[in-house]
Order: C-alpha cells, then structure tokens, then sequence
C-alpha cells in the first residue's frame, strides 16, 4: 500500500477509535442513568397518587388541587399567566444548552370541581423533573441574523394544571401555598408519570450493548494500530 494511503488509512481507523473510546462510554453511562429516573419517577408517582384533594385535607396538610386556571387570573406577558422565558444558546460543534432569560409567577385561582383553590404566594416552582410541566408554548421573540429564537413556556387562563402544596385554609373557602405547579389535568399527569416510572428494559439493554460493542471495537483496533 502506498505511504499516503496507508497514513490516510492510519488516520481513519484512529479517528475511528476515538469515536467508540468516547461514544462507547457514554452510551453505557445513559444505560445506567435510566434505570435510576425511572425508579425516581415511580417514587413521585406513588407520592402524587397517595395525596388527598385540597377540599378534603385540613388545614397544614400537603394536598393536590386539579382544575383549570381562573379567567379571572391576570396576565403577566402576553396569554401567560405564569411562564419561563428560554433561548436555545451554543453552537452545534461546541454543544449547546437551553437558557432561562427570566420567569414570572403569581398568586392565582383554580377553579376545580369541588370549588375555586387559591394559590396564595407567588414562590412556587415549576415541576419539570419527571414529565413535560409547560401546558401552553409560544415564540416570544424570532430568529434575528445574531441572536436565536426565545420561547415563552408555562401557563394561559383556562389551562389544566395541577398544583401540590400545604393548605393555608380549609372549608368552604381553600387556599393553598404551593410548593410546585405542573400541566395538568390529575389522570393526565399522573399517567405520562406513570409512563415516566416505567423502566424501558429493551432501550436500556439495546443502549448498554451498543456501548460495549463501541468500547471492545476501539480498544481492538487500539490494539492493532499500536502493533502494526
């Protein structure tokens, strides 16, 4: 074989084994990584599930409240009542990642079946641990020739959306300071973490033999690019 093509040749398989040195090991790193959040979905799960409704917990209990945002609620930016702000930053050769730019929360009612729950404080966070937690998504600001779209994400009047948090009053009148709000309704958010919960065996089993077979390849040919 001729010099260049035989150091063209060296080069491949080199870049080659780079590739699986890396991929390789990362694959069975996301192979071990699924198995742990679907188990710390099922917890959630199980916790979700086992909360009473807020019309029927008394007063310092957690409870859950499902129902749609009040019309009545006011709007922070645009049809958001409660929202983040987010731009996509990076480049695909360096990697990129989701920014948030800024968020706005508030008091505000849910109108349930059993009756309206007031969500009195304004400090509650967003659950995106185990599901989706937006309802509503919006394009707040276009592509410009310098800068990346911006998305607006969270909650409109009248979306369903569920809410966990300590009850502030009981009876007729409920108000609840929550620690978390999530789309919603109660079955649909307690299914997708149902199906959050379930540990895909094949996928995990097909990403893990992937993996092995990407590392065995690189430290082969490792071996035989060393000795030739």
């Amino acid at each position: 074989m001729p010099r260049r093509e035989k150091e063209k040749s060296y080069a491949i398989r080199g870049a080659l084994v780079c590739l699986g040195g890396i991929i390789g090991p990362i694959l069975i790193a996301v192979a071990f990584t699924l198995p742990i959040e679907a188990g710390a979905a099922r917890e959630h799960t199980q916790l979700m599930t086992a909360l009473p409704d807020a019309h029927s917990a008394g007063t310092g209990a957690t409870a859950l409240v499902s129902g749609r945002i009040s019309n009545q609620t006011p709007l922070l930016r645009g049809d958001f009542v409660a929202y983040r702000r987010q731009q996509v930053r990076g480049t695909y050769r360096l990697g990129t990642e989701t920014v948030t730019i800024d968020s706005g929360t508030q008091p505000l009612t849910i109108e349930t079946d059993a009756g309206p729950v007031r969500i009195v404080n304004n400090d509650y966070r967003f659950e995106d641990a185990h599901v989706e937690w937006a309802a509503a998504e919006a394009v707040d600001t276009p592509h410009t020739l310098t800068e990346a779209m911006i998305k607006i994400r969270g909650f409109q009047r009248s979306t369903p959306v569920v809410a966990v948090g300590r009850v502030e009053q009981a009876g007729e009148v409920v108000s609840v300071k929550a620690e978390f709000i999530v789309a919603g309704p109660r079955d649909a958010y307690l299914k997708r973490l149902g199906d959050a919960s379930q540990s895909r065996v094949g996928t995990v089993l097909l990403i893990a033999a992937i993996g092995v077979l990407l590392l065995l390849y690189a430290v082969w040919e490792g071996r035989r690019i060393y000795r030739d």
